[in-house]
């Protein structure tokens, strides 16, 4: 199963969305210093030697999540910067590859039930993933917060948010949830990290009911570094220059010496594979992309 993935860099490049290793889209903003500037998504099809102008975003403040169901239908959640005290997006859809987008909903007051800025999403936003169905999608927003990881879902294309509560033990200092991954319209797992009065933990939390309940596995770095889901029972978790995969849903564990330093922080989506050998990650404003599971990374381009 190929992956619909994303990213997001804290200078250039804004999200990105992929179909296949070939076929994905990315959103660059403008570095000037009026941050009103638009950011403009492209699309490429042969792995970005030739790229597409598909579309842009007013006003972003350079946080942009991707997702495509196919090459014509997508969505797009589009940071506004804060209001009252949380990040206000905005989300859009197209259904004409990104040539023309329209906006589905927004943060207009951050206390307005079934928004993305109502109370089950009062957070700093951190990414935006699609499961279900073409005939009936679903789509899953996360964030952060000084309270426990934020996850809400749309199940009408994004109009209306609804809270998905995660069991967060003895959580007490705050905690970031990402953007769940699904296998089937059942099985699915998603990355977080919460704060406890003994320091932080990372875990995965995974689903085989659609996401109505979720149960946690705790990774095997104490430190919170990039974390990974590709599907339901393939993840993968960074610390340093070692990379941590399991195939089988935590049991076990296999450990890789990779080329990069992907340090000991969280950082949203900063590692994403396809597939348990073809991956892509952003470290230290640039992109890399690994084909050996890992071990070496290779540096990629923006468009430009």
């Amino acid at each position: 199963m190929l992956r619909q993935t994303g990213f997001v860099l804290a200078r250039g490049l804004a999200g990105g969305a992929f179909l296949s290793p070939a076929d994905f889209w990315v959103s660059v903003f403008d570095l000037g210093p009026d941050k009103s500037l638009p950011a403009f998504s492209f699309h490429t099809t042969d792995g970005g030697v030739r790229w597409a102008r598909a579309g842009s975003f007013p006003a972003s403040d350079d946080q942009t999540w991707l997702r495509f169901g196919d090459d014509r239908q997508g969505w797009a959640v589009v940071g506004q910067g804060q209001l009252m005290g949380i990040e206000a997006v905005t989300v859009y859809e197209t259904t004409s590859g990104g040539r023309h987008w329209s906006v589905i909903s927004h943060s207009a007051t951050p206390y307005a039930a079934g928004t993305p800025g109502g109370p089950s999403l009062y957070c700093d936003k951190s990414g935006l993933s699609l499961s279900g169905t073409e005939a009936s999608p679903i789509l899953w927003l996360t964030g952060a917060s000084g309270g426990p990881p934020c996850l809400a879902r749309s199940t009408d294309g994004g109009r209306r948010w609804t809270d998905v509560g995660l069991p967060n033990p003895s959580q007490t200092d705050g905690g970031e949830a990402w953007p769940p991954v699904f296998s089937s319209r059942s099985n699915g797992a998603l990355a977080v990290w919460y704060g406890t009065a003994h320091g932080a933990v990372t875990a995965v939390y995974s689903t085989t009911n659609g996401g109505a309940t979720w149960v946690e596995h705790r990774l095997p770095s104490a430190k919170p570094g990039p974390m990974d889901v590709v599907s339901s029972t393939t993840w993968f978790a960074a610390s340093g220059k070692t990379l941590y995969r399991t195939t089988n849903g935590g049991a076990r564990w296999s450990r890789v010496s990779a080329s990069v330093n992907f340090g000991n922080y969280q950082s949203p989506n900063t590692l994403d594979f396809v597939n348990t050998v073809d991956g892509w990650a952003v470290v230290d404003g640039q992109v890399w992309h690994t084909t050996d599971g890992g071990h070496v990374w290779s540096s990629k381009g923006l468009p430009t």
